[in-house]
């Protein structure tokens, strides 16, 4: 029996992972604080595309980075307030590195994020540098 509910409990734990991300999905284009254009792909599998102004692809599901195999993966916390967006980059298989974000929605296609790239903290409010107000393409 308790097997039966630890396994109920994980399956509502799964669901409920994927469905924080569905909110996420899609093309968000947008720019920072600082007037940097970008746009963010974040897709079904957990995976985030970042294509800045002049074309350059960072992240997806796989990508080279001289010699190599790398990825960008996304997680999202509703429980939080704000809540959290944090971008982990896998190098060769490893995850390597985290980016501690915060996000707040304006409507189901706008939204605001503060993701400090150059910081290993979250930030706590919307000031800064890297805040990217995007609107959802499709």
């Amino acid at each position: 029996m308790k097997r039966i509910i630890v396994s109920m409990l994980l399956l509502l734990l799964l669901a409920g992972c994927s469905s924080d991300r569905n909110m996420f999905i899609g093309e968000w284009t947008g720019t920072s604080t600082d007037g940097e254009k970008m746009t963010f792909k974040f897709d079904s599998d957990g995976y985030v595309t970042l294509i800045d102004s002049k074309g350059n692809v960072i992240g997806g599901k796989e990508f080279k980075s001289g010699n190599k195999t790398m990825s960008l993966k996304y997680t999202v916390n509703r429980m939080k307030d704000p809540v959290w967006l944090d971008f982990t980059s896998v190098i060769d298989g490893k995850e390597t590195r985290q980016i501690k974000g915060i996000v707040k929605f304006a409507d189901q296609n706008s939204m605001q994020v503060n993701l400090p790239f150059d910081s290993r903290e979250r930030p706590t409010e919307f000031s800064g540098k890297d805040i990217f107000t995007l609107k959802k393409v499709r």
